[in-house]
């Protein structure tokens, strides 16, 4: 039965837009998705301060990261209202103090019900890193994460209780309808072979891996471009900003890739996101993190019927087997531009791996992943 939206509300705890961060975007499309039909929704976010953010006025706290007086204020912000449900979404890095422990200033003094989602299991924790987490969990009632292996990580690493769990795989949009031969002419890149790559760069991104597997492919494909669409990181320190595009750009003249890589320097648009993805023969996620549950990005090429090659992170073997992707072995760019050859020698294995990618996408839209939340929620309020 659904309930009033009048008398239930959620608060989100999470970054949020305009904040550039894939945890502020899952957020607000988990709001977007599950509408107010049936809640309320009102944003804590989590703030940087390296900028003046203008939120809209779905935000009603601002907690500022690095000062850990703002998470007891925010629990007795939630304290004092009429929130029925709190849910948290947990990445180490987007909270102040040493693994992000400031956050249990707000889980210690909070009397509302709290759902955590931990969009990242390590696997061979660092000590504070591991009871940061599992005092999250003993304040949440519900623990979400996107896959189950990280369910089972948590089970049997981490000591937590399997009824706490709940797995609800990573939401994406629908594919884009648009031509994509019209939309590589409007680039001028028609017939060419496109390799594409998007979201937030940095070392852990592992495009250089990548932008050598390029180099080995161009003597078969003189024509295959090499898309990376993204910015560096924001959470990296600007002199490390600065270093790491040099790098890229160092590398990417040293391999003489000049007319062969594109790099779109910028956070995009929606459209324009979805637009590359469109036009991609092979979508490429070098990652380099052994500890990867979660990715939005790759949730999304999947989503969109593409062809792609990951390294076998926790999220892409999930994702990606069995049939929806090949898979390669990690900092090796020859094992990359193996598998980028076979998908780009064979029509057949392309179309194969686009329409299994396309029926995985008919179970994660974000309609599906917001209407699981929205289940547990109603679990929490009806008890």
């Amino acid at each position: 039965m659904h309930l009033d939206s009048r008398n239930q509300s959620v608060a989100h705890i999470s970054t949020y837009p305009p904040r550039e961060c894939g945890i502020a975007l899952y957020t607000k499309a988990l709001v977007e998705s599950m509408g107010f039909e049936r809640f309320v929704h009102l944003v804590l976010a989590v703030d940087d301060r390296k900028r003046k953010y203008q939120y809209d006025p779905s935000v009603r706290f601002v907690i500022s990261a690095s000062n850990s007086a703002d998470y007891r204020e925010a629990a007795r912000f939630l304290n004092r209202s009429d929130v029925s449900v709190v849910s948290l979404q947990h990445e180490y890095g987007i909270f102040g103090g040493e693994w992000g422990r400031y956050v249990l200033g707000l889980s210690a003094f909070l009397d509302k019900p709290l759902v955590t989602t931990f969009h990242t299991v390590l696997r061979k924790p660092p000590r504070l890193a591991k009871s940061i987490l599992r005092e999250l969990a003993t304040a949440s009632k519900y623990v979400v994460v996107t896959l189950r292996s990280a369910a089972r990580l948590l089970i049997e690493r981490y000591g937590l209780p399997e009824s706490k769990l709940r797995v609800i795989q990573h939401g994406a949009p629908p594919p884009s309808k648009s031509d994509p031969s019209m939309e590589k002419e409007q680039l001028g890149l028609s017939e060419r072979p496109i390799a594409v790559t998007v979201g937030f760069l940095s070392p852990a991104k592992g495009i250089e891996y990548a932008l050598r597997a390029e180099k080995m492919l161009l003597k078969e494909y003189p024509d295959l471009i090499y898309i990376v669409v993204g910015e560096i990181h924001p959470s990296l320190q600007p002199e490390q900003r600065d270093s790491y595009w040099k790098t890229l750009g160092n590398l990417t003249s040293h391999l003489g890739l000049g007319q062969s890589v594109r790099f779109v320097n910028r956070f995009v648009s929606e459209d324009e996101l979805a637009m590359y993805l469109n036009i991609a023969d092979v979508y490429i996620a070098p990652y380099r993190g052994r500890d990867q549950v979660s990715s939005g990005t790759l949730t999304r090429a999947t989503a969109s019927g593409k062809a792609i090659v990951a390294t076998p992170t926790p999220f892409a073997k999930e994702t990606l087997t069995p049939g929806r992707g090949l898979l390669c072995e990690f900092d090796d760019p020859r094992s990359i531009a193996g598998q980028v050859r076979r998908i780009l020698s064979s029509a057949s294995l392309r179309r194969r791996l686009g329409a299994q990618a396309r029926q995985y996408a008919a179970r994660v839209g974000w309609q599906q992943t917001a209407e699981k939340y929205a289940n547990i929620f109603e679990r929490i309020v009806e008890v």
